[in-house]
């Protein structure tokens, strides 16, 4: 940051920063950027087109990584486009240290980027004394780089939503650019009859409002109309003239060259009906870039290596890396631009992200040095991590052992697999200590008890076989050796000679892109398959693969991407890939679903809001919060004067939880908010959305925060008492991550809902059990909540007698159990009881807890069955203190009533479900929703749709689409009916 801003003083001007090409300025770059690569040992020249390039240099290398950026910049820039990617470079270099490499490091500071001296940049290149005839001079062999690497400000404002400090470049979007010309007729402006008018702004005005329309009709399509200059512009003086630029940009080259031909023929139309014409002085295109997937996947792991989601995204602005890729393989990498703002004195950075950054471009440039990677239940072993070595018996025959039970642990693989390079005396005699081994012949021939074996020949040959096996020079071999599993009842197979040539093949699954040739016969003697798979260009599997066997892969020709683990690795011809066994039914180590983890106002949940956000803008809803973060997003009807109808539900998640609670919701309302304006729908009242904050409890302790205080069931008081494990109270928190504000506001006034319906997963198993797709709730059950705390006595496990303790947790265990006794006991079918969280303190191995915290949280739909089993449930607790001798103190944090749904919502909600044609029925809700604090204003409705098993508030948690669909299409002519 430092040298940033020693950088930006030298400038053309003092005022504001400019730095074209091969000015003063310019050298002023050089002569800092070579002291700095001096100072950690690199070489540096400066080549014929002006680039600085400073060599890290490693003894023998062959090949080189090229890191940069730019060093000009536009008249009045900013002080981190260009120069920061070089100067992160550098950095890494300085990480890097005395690391050994298998090839050269250079970081270059490109002399022009910005194209704002002169349109062809090389003409002044004698300014240096260099020679322009010389200029390819400066080009690197294309079989000598590895690739370019460009880290580089966003100058957008993406990676800053999304609160990631960095972030991956998918592709850099196609570009072209346009110098056009409108030609009227000038005349006096006082004198001219608007009738016989041939004016060239008017006509070059209605051209840019095409533009527009054109970018935001185009999804993707970046249109700009950024210079624009009127003649003889004077004000008295009707246009004669306008000439002016448009940029138009687009990820794919089809769509952005057809927008760019269907704006010249408008403009054309425009200027013939204002009787102009219009004219394309000069036309450029730049095709789109695609980035090279090896090096950004290794760059996407790097991100994740150090802690962080590596979002991938488009770059629409240009960058040094478009020329390079016309050469090299390239990939870039964004640093978070708060703002957004760039080539503006206001451009910004912070430096905890420019840190991340040359971890990450450190950690990347490590892994390029080797892409062998060995974790607990993968490896990829590329040829740079192959093992020299073979098993006895090989004779003088050179090997590279490549999986081997040896290299994981305990939990590595159970074969062996390895490479044999013939030579001469390279025979075998007997099997592999009594291993069963397939050999295939990936290149020459070999020899077995005399017969030749060509190139794609293979042979099993089953344990303790006999034979007499030659690998001669030029024989290449891939070996597969594992213990034979034996089965009762059926014989070990024979030996099988064979060739890739008369193997069964046939499309997997259908797919004529990939083939599979089967090696072994698949039966029941045979406990290991071998197969050969051949894919074409674009083919993939269409599946995410469950290992019923544990798998060795070896790579013989082409390059692909493949998934192992979480991560996606680039593989090429030569690579291994071992994958562990993983069985569908029992597995020592499963993978789990994905989980959610949403605590309010943490940056998860902020993330979300954000999200949610900018889809409900997109929709061209009208978007409000209020002081404690719910989000208001406002589809406004034809009477806005009238009671709106509500919609929606909350986004937070408690700790690793599933992917539909709440979110269903928020998105659904969403979705038929959409479909009813794709219909032309248009409501009499006005419909919302409602994104409720901190439905879940997690964090304070008391659940539907929002809700509650929107309604008017916690006062603004209250909710300020509520503080975190951290101890910080609710309007620290909230003001803290942003939103401030009196919170008496957040209160609906009278009226403000006619009605309010929340579509939400049902979290039980009674509509999937009943085959139904819609549940229409008729009650929400009346939620009690308690905080108990225990406290004992502490002591040492090994010194406190049995009798003399007084042990916190054994106290808890029994109140836990009289809880669940008493819940059981309870005549009321409706009732439930949840002890879901308990910490103990100190939590120590060798410590008697001495303290104890649980919560408690009981539902009922009837409120009074409810209080009275939580009366019994507390004097049970404070009777096991007393015969414990602990202390317990309970606090009841809320006990609300229960909801009754308003019988016209109910009504609207059954006639949509008829109406589609879905089975529903009435039901309650066990669980309570924001929906039980809207009851409190407004006629309150609610609709479930069915998810898998009844699972919820699990990683496990499922809706299929098809029910959120139906439930969404409910949801849609619900509100038809309710908002009029």
């Amino acid at each position: 940051m430092t040298r940033c801003d020693e950088l930006a003083a030298c400038s053309e001007s003092p005022e504001c920063l400019t730095r074209r090409f091969l000015t003063p300025p310019m050298q002023c770059v050089h002569d800092l950027l070579r002291e700095w690569m001096g100072s950690v040992g690199m070489s540096v020249c400066l080549d014929n087109a002006g680039n600085l390039i400073g060599r890290r240099e490693s003894p023998g290398a062959k090949q080189t990584l090229l890191v940069g950026s730019h060093l000009d910049t536009v008249p009045g820039g900013g002080r981190y486009d260009g120069v920061l990617g070089v100067l992160i470079g550098l950095a890494v270099v300085e990480a890097l240290g005395d690391a050994e490499m298998p090839f050269n490091v250079d970081v270059i500071g490109f002399s022009e980027e910005e194209g704002v001296r002169y349109s062809k940049p090389y003409l002044a290149i004698a300014t240096y004394g260099a020679d322009p005839s010389h200029i390819d001079d400066c080009a690197y062999d294309a079989d000598e780089v590895i690739g370019y690497v460009e880290p580089h400000l966003e100058q957008g404002p993406v990676l800053e939503r999304a609160r990631e400090p960095v972030g991956v470049v998918s592709g850099i979007v196609g570009q072209s650019r346009l110098r056009l010309r409108v030609v009227g007729e000038a005349g006096h402006a006082g004198t001219t009859p608007m009738a016989g008018r041939r004016d060239a702004l008017v006509a070059a005005a209605q051209f840019v409002t095409k533009v527009r329309e054109m970018g935001i009709d185009t999804d993707g399509l970046r249109a700009t109309v950024g210079h624009f200059a009127v003649f003889p512009g004077a004000p008295n003086v009707i246009p004669e003239r306008v000439e002016f630029s448009l940029d138009v940009r687009h990820a794919r080259d089809d769509v952005r060259e057809r927008a760019v031909d269907q704006l010249i023929i408008a403009g054309r139309r425009i200027a013939e009906v204002e009787q102009c014409l219009f004219e394309v002085i000069e036309k450029s295109a730049q095709g789109a870039v695609e980035v090279d997937q090896p090096l950004t996947l290794a760059l996407a792991d790097a991100i994740s290596d150090v802690g962080f989601q590596p979002l991938c995204l488009p770059s629409g602005a240009g960058h040094d890396a478009v020329i390079m890729a016309q050469r090299f393989p390239v990939a870039m990498m964004f640093i978070r631009h708060p703002g957004g703002v760039s080539h503006h004195p206001d451009e910004r950075v912070e430096r905890d992200d420019v840190a991340v950054a040359i971890d990450v471009l450190t950690r990347f440039v490590h892994k390029l040095a080797t892409r062998t990677r060995v974790e607990w239940n993968h490896a990829l072993i590329a040829p740079d991590g192959h093992v020299p070595g073979l098993p006895p018996g090989w004779g003088s025959a050179r090997g590279y052992l490549l999986i081997s039970p040896v290299m994981n642990g305990a939990g590595g693989p159970r074969f062996c697999q390895y490479l044999v390079e013939g030579g001469e005396g390279s025979e075998t005699h007997c099997a592999a200590f009594g291993l069963q081994r397939l050999v295939y012949v990936l290149a020459g021939t070999a020899t077995l008890d005399g017969d030749t074996l060509a190139t794609d020949d293979f042979v099993y040959f089953p344990a303790d076989d006999e034979y007499q096996f030659t690998a001669p020079a030029g024989a290449k071999l891939l070996v597969f050796e594992k213990p034979y599993e034996p089965v009762e009842g059926i014989e070990p197979p024979t030996r099988r000679t064979g060739s890739l040539a008369d193997a069964p093949t046939e499309p997997f699954l259908g797919d004529p892109d990939a083939m599979l040739s089967t090696l072994l016969p698949i039966e029941p003697e045979f406990d290991m398959a071998v197969n050969v798979f051949n894919f074409k260009p674009g083919a993939a599997l269409p599946f995410v693969e469950t290992h019923v066997m544990e798998h060795g892969l070896f790579m013989r020709a082409g390059q692909g991407v493949y998934r192992l683990g979480e991560k996606w690795y680039p593989v090429q011809a030569g690579d291994t890939i071992w994958m562990l066994q993983q069985l569908a039914t029992i597995s020592d180590c499963p993978e789990p679903p994905p989980a959610v983890t949403r605590v309010v106002f943490t940056e998860t949940d902020l993330r979300a809001r954000d999200y949610l956000r900018s889809l409900y803008e997109a929709a061209g809803l009208a978007v409000r919060v209020d002081a404690i973060g719910n989000t208001f997003a406002c589809w406004e009807g034809s009477e806005p004067s009238l009671g709106a109808v509500g919609t929606g539900s909350h986004c937070d998640a408690i700790p690793h939880a599933g992917l539909y609670d709440g979110t269903v919701g928020v998105l659904g309302g969403l979705e038929a908010i959409r479909a009813l304006q794709a219909a032309g729908f248009q409501p009499r009242r006005s419909i919302e959305v409602v994104m409720f904050t901190s439905e879940e409890p997690t964090r304070f302790g008391v659940g539907c925060t929002g809700s509650r205080l929107m309604s008017g069931a916690m006062s603004p008081a209250d909710l300020v008492k509520l503080t975190d494990e951290a101890g910080d109270d609710y309007d620290t928190v909230r003001k803290r991550a942003g939103f401030t504000g009196g919170l008496a506001e957040a209160k609906l006034p009278e009226g403000y809902y006619d009605a309010f319906v929340e579509l939400h997963i049902e979290q039980g198993p009674e509509l999937e059990a009943k085959g139904l797709a819609i549940g229409v709730v008729t009650a929400i059950a009346a939620p009690a909540q308690a905080d108990f705390t225990v406290t004992g006595e502490g002591g040492h496990a090994g010194a406190v007698l049995m009798p003399r303790r007084r042990d916190a947790l054994v106290a808890t265990s029994e109140m836990v159990s009289a809880i669940d006794s008493i819940a059981r006991a309870s005549k009321s079918p409706d009732l439930v009881a949840t002890v879901g969280k308990l910490e103990v303190h100190p939590g120590a191995v060798n410590s008697i807890p001495s303290r104890v915290r649980f919560t408690l949280d009981l539902r009922d739909i009837d409120g009074a069955n409810r209080d009275a089993v939580l009366k019994e449930i507390e004097d049970e607790v404070d009777r096991i203190a007393a015969e414990r001798g602990v202390k317990v103190e309970h606090r009841i944090l809320n006990a609300d009533p229960p909801a009754i749904s308003d019988k016209n919502v109910v009504s609207a909600a059954v006639s949509a479900a008829e109406s589609l044609n879905l089975g529903y029925q009435e039901m309650i809700s066990r669980a309570y929703h924001d929906s039980l604090f809207m009851a409190r204003v407004a006629p309150m409705g609610m609709i479930f749709i069915p998810c898998r098993g009844g699972v919820s508030h699990r990683p496990d948690e499922y809706s299929s689409p098809e029910a959120i669909a139906a439930g969404v299409q409910a949801l849609a002519l619900t509100l038809v009916s309710l908002a009029g």
